[in-house]
């Protein structure tokens, strides 16, 4: 266990000779600030602090959404990484074990990008950031306006959870979604085939919002639609019966099955050693 997480901490390491990363940080700000420029400058005209817990709805709004989560691809887009330092590392570790530590990392990735995330969803509203263990009156105030709603700031979602709560469901199933989409994109890069694992990972985000996006008059499609999961309006919603237990289930069966075959296929798998990371 201990060399799996070295070769996945391995990989983080090397982050800091990664064009990919300098370009994620800029991306996270870019979006975060199309999801809240306009409740910005309400708080700023009206001299109030937002509180911390605005990175809850940062995934609301089903563009800005699909947005990060194409970040997320462009961090993990290599995956499973082939410079030749991995080729040493799995040669020292071997197949399953090297393997283990891809997966591994892909995992550690996701958590620091949603972190990064809300870290930044919270300093973009500096200085007018207030802390505190309550939905406060803006975030109230916010979720009874039409902006609010399309934010996913709804009256529903304050009502029906507390904010550490909703923070902890919607950062543990944005971390999920992200990791059944970052070993989708492992797995089709594994086969070899012409597709790139991006362009599979980017089609299933388009095509999960989309359907998403018309839930309200097929409610069915919620069933059908992780990336619309990432934003807990979707289960508070009166429209939808929807439940996170579901979503937990399907995203863990999901990740699963991907687990075993990316497995299966790591046997016969032959890395094709690139010079980059």
């Amino acid at each position: 266990m201990v060399k799996i997480c070295e070769a996945a901490v391995l990989n983080v390491r090397k982050w800091s000779s990664c064009y990919r990363i300098y370009m994620i940080v800029p991306l996270i700000i870019v979006f975060t600030n199309i999801h809240a420029k306009w409740i910005y400058r309400y708080i700023e005209d009206q001299q109030l602090a937002i509180s911390n817990w605005y990175c809850v709805f940062q995934m609301g709004d089903g563009i800005t959404r699909m947005l990060f989560y194409f970040a997320l691809i462009l961090l993990v887009c290599n995956a499973p990484y082939s410079d030749e330092q991995q080729l040493f590392s799995l040669i020292r570790l071997g197949r399953r074990k090297w393997m283990c530590g891809q997966i591994l990392y892909t995992f550690l990735a996701n958590v620091i990008f949603f972190i990064m995330v809300a870290i930044i969803g919270t300093l973009m509203f500096f200085p007018h950031v207030g802390f505190s263990s309550n939905w406060e009156a803006i975030i109230v105030t916010l979720s009874k306006s039409e902006y609010g709603k399309t934010a996913g700031i709804t009256q529903e979602v304050l009502q029906a959870y507390s904010p550490v709560k909703a923070f902890l469901l919607t950062y543990s199933l944005n971390i999920l979604i992200g990791f059944m989409i970052s070993l989708i994109v492992l797995l089709v890069n594994m086969l070899n085939y012409h597709v790139k694992g991006s362009v599979v990972a980017v089609g299933v985000v388009v095509i999960s919002q989309l359907a998403g996006n018309y839930s309200e008059v097929l409610p069915w499609l919620n069933f059908i639609s992780p990336i619309s999961w990432s934003s807990l309006d979707i289960f508070a919603a009166k429209y939808t019966n929807i439940s996170i237990i579901y979503a937990y289930a399907f995203l863990i069966i999901m990740i699963a099955c991907l687990l075993k075959i990316i497995m299966i296929k790591n046997r016969n798998y032959v890395m094709q050693v690139k010079g980059d990371f």
